[in-house]
Order: C-alpha cells, then sequence, then structure tokens
C-alpha cells in the first residue's frame, strides 16, 4: 500500500525542494497547490503499475517542480480571464523548457529531463514535437535505456497533470466534471490507454472529481 504522505513529506522537507515550493507558492498559490497534487497523483499511478521505489521517488519530485518554469513568465499571462493570443500560448507552451533551465542542480538532473517532456504525451505536444523525440532516441544502447526510463515516468507526469488541469477550477475556466475530463483525455493523451483508465478511477481523496 502506497502511503502519499509518508512519501512526499520527506520530499517537501528537502532543503532545495522546500526553497524551491516556497517560491513557487510566493508566486501563485494555485500554481503549488497543483504541484503537490501532481506530485501525489503521479505517486499513485507509478505505484499501481508496479514502479520501483526509486521512481515512484523521482516522479513526486518531478510533480512537485514541474512548473517551477512558470515563474519566469508574467503571471497576468498565466491569470488571463480571456483566451490567450498565439504569442502569449508561445510564452506559456515555454514553461517545460524554463523548468528544466532553472532545475540546474546535479541531483536534479534525470528529475528535469522527465519534467521537460511533461507536455509531450498530447496531440499538440510542446516544447518538442513527437518527430523531435523520435529523432533522439536514435542513440546508442546505454543512452536509449535511459532515455526509456524517462520517457516511461514523463508518460505518468503527463496524464496526471492532464487529469488534475481539467479537473481543478483556474481563472480562466470551471471544472470540468468526470464524463468531460474523460472525452477530453481520450482525445489528446498520446501514451498508453491503460493509463486513462486509470487516472480515472483514482481514489476520490486523490481525485478532485
Amino acid at each position: 500500500m502506497l502511503h502519499e504522505d509518508k512519501i512526499i513529506n520527506p520530499l517537501m522537507n528537502d532543503k532545495k525542494v522546500k526553497g524551491y515550493l516556497k517560491k513557487i507558492k510566493d508566486f501563485d498559490k494555485n500554481t503549488y497547490e497543483h504541484c503537490v497534487r501532481l506530485s501525489i497523483l503521479s505517486m499513485y499511478l507509478a505505484y499501481k503499475n508496479s514502479f520501483s521505489q526509486e521512481e515512484i521517488k523521482m516522479l513526486g519530485y518531478a510533480g512537485l517542480l514541474h512548473d517551477i518554469g512558470k515563474l519566469d513568465i508574467p503571471i497576468q499571462i498565466l491569470h488571463r480571464k480571456r483566451k490567450l493570443t498565439d504569442e502569449e500560448k508561445k510564452i506559456v507552451q515555454e514553461h517545460p523548457r524554463l523548468s528544466f533551465l532553472r532545475l540546474n542542480d546535479p541531483e536534479f538532473q534525470e528529475i528535469r529531463k522527465i519534467i521537460v517532456a511533461h507536455h509531450e504525451f498530447q496531440t499538440k505536444s510542446y516544447p518538442r514535437t513527437n518527430s523531435d523525440r523520435r529523432k533522439e532516441q536514435r542513440l546508442n544502447i546505454e543512452r536509449r535505456k535511459k532515455d526509456n526510463k524517462i520517457r516511461k515516468l514523463a508518460e505518468i507526469l503527463s496524464i496526471c497533470d492532464m487529469y488534475d488541469a481539467l479537473a481543478s477550477k483556474r481563472c480562466y475556466k470551471k471544472p470540468l466534471n468526470k464524463e468531460e475530463i474523460e472525452e477530453r483525455i481520450r482525445k489528446q493523451f498520446t501514451g498508453q490507454k491503460k493509463y486513462i483508465r486509470q487516472i480515472l478511477n483514482v481514489p476520490k481523496d486523490l481525485s478532485r472529481c
């Protein structure tokens, strides 16, 4: 059995992580709360799929820190109540890459590779497209093994991020109900279909639906 609090509390109390989380919370409380929820959801889904303790822990860190790059995006753009312009969308879509650049600490080298890919398992992927990723996978065997591990973890982070974003109230939208969430995810998520069923059936204490 996964005890989320016992796992996430030590992660949140890590000195560097705590510093990053304070910056996120001071910048935008909604983003901070989303990061905590995403960390718990990702660890739960990884546990359900028999990932190793190390992988579960990596996803916990990735969930907490995945949106650190939003600190480099003007808050007024993130809080727009109207539809974003194409230029504003491009700015927001830089946040995975900005998160990657911010997390340059030696201990976060694998974590940031998971984070930069958390919007790359959807029909309109960014910052890299699906074809960009395929080119990068034509590497030597050792590198490919490592990339496959990162891909596996990023896929979990991606669907959990998509789910929580759809289920949450934002300044520009109301939370969607479970049927609406399922319809959106089935249309947009390009990863393994089993994760769709699993994320739609998370326990109520982890779900916002």
